[in-house]
């Protein structure tokens, strides 16, 4: 390994299929399908691909992380896995609701699922997009609307979980249009203290000509109130590339681990209105206002029509990409990619 990369990772001896209590078994392509591929200094290297690693009607969420934005590990190598659902009888696009089980990373064994979040009056959507551990007795999530962007305080990844009647993040900036903002899995930690914390946290605007922005976020750890303090003045965040129509879905979390002492973030790019590319954008500044290298990386697979909503988890030689998938039956699921990370010569 090529300390100079600054690449904190280590190796997975072997990947197995899943065999959740509430879904199917995982649904593994043939990782020959997915291409090499290369990011600044290292080139990932296809282990496995799974277009529905949770089953149907379960499209990824986020998995809970710390305020340093890593992913969090308990029984050596379970995560805590967000996901959402469309109930029976919901018309449309209308009705998500929001899930929190177990995911065994060693095994893609995924446990039984428990609903945690319901559509509020007046709202479309309850689907989480960033779960965060404040402390031993305080998680937050953030999650959105179909409109705006809500936050909900629990005591445990499992809840139950209080949504903060005042807290709202808002379209009220000229690039951000009407709306709707979507929430994403950004975190970058700012202050924490026995009073309060405060972060940056990762947003988009959904729509033909969509980006990324910040919001700068307090919690209150007494009257346990999440408040919105204001907007980055450099949004939105510089990921479109010349002649693409969006650069939104941004995913950035984990300092600790970074690509040739740059941060990583993977986000949604689309050329034109069909297509979705995962993407990799490059920058020694967190917020990434100024990105370094920025690179197209690859398509849908598989039974895949749609990816984005992209969190990574950099484990034991292993980077796994999960993410949100629309698939060719017409529902939502989770996909997961996992490549092995291999430094490039000198």
């Amino acid at each position: 390994m090529n300390a100079p990369l600054a690449i904190t990772i280590f190796l997975l001896a072997a990947v197995t299929a899943l065999r959740a209590a509430d879904a199917p078994a995982a649904r593994a392509g043939d990782p020959a399908t997915l291409p090499t591929l290369r990011i600044g200094p290292v080139t990932l290297q296809p282990v496995a691909f799974h277009d529905a690693v949770t089953g149907k009607n379960d499209h990824f969420g986020c998995l809970l992380v710390d305020l340093a934005g890593r992913v969090l590990f308990h029984a050596t190598s379970k995560m805590w896995l967000y996901t959402g659902s469309q109930p029976a009888g919901s018309p449309g696009n209308e009705g998500w609701i929001s899930h929190v089980r177990e995911f065994d990373l060693a095994t893609l064994q995924a446990g039984p699922r428990s609903q945690i979040l319901s559509v509020q009056p007046h709202d479309r959507w309850a689907t989480v997009h960033l779960a965060v551990r404040v402390d031993d007795r305080t998680c937050l999530l953030f999650f959105s609307t179909g409109q705006l962007i809500r936050a909900a305080v629990g005591s445990s990844p499992q809840g139950p979980f209080q949504v903060d009647p005042d807290f709202q993040i808002a379209a009220s900036e000229p690039w951000e249009g009407p709306g709707p903002l979507e929430s994403d899995v950004g975190l970058v930690l700012i202050q924490d203290d026995a009073r309060t914390c405060r972060f940056w946290k990762l947003y988009d605007m959904l729509g033909t000509s969509a980006g990324n922005g910040w919001a700068e976020v307090s919690f209150d750890k007494s009257t346990r109130r999440v408040h919105l303090l204001r907007k980055h003045p450099g949004n939105p965040v510089p990921l479109r590339l010349p002649g693409r129509l969006t650069a939104r879905t941004g995913g950035t979390l984990d300092s600790s681990f970074l690509v040739g002492g740059r941060h990583l973030m993977l986000y949604l790019s689309k050329p034109d209105i069909k297509t979705y590319l995962m993407s990799a954008a490059l920058s020694r500044d967190p917020l990434f206002q100024v990105v370094e290298e920025n690179v197209e990386l690859d398509g849908p697979r598989g039974g895949e029509l749609v990816i984005e909503k992209f969190q990574w988890v950099a484990w034991r030689g292993g980077l796994y990409i999960f993410y949100d998938t629309g698939s060719k039956a017409g529902d939502w699921r989770t996909g997961l990619r996992h490549y092995r990370v291999v430094p490039n010569p000198p």
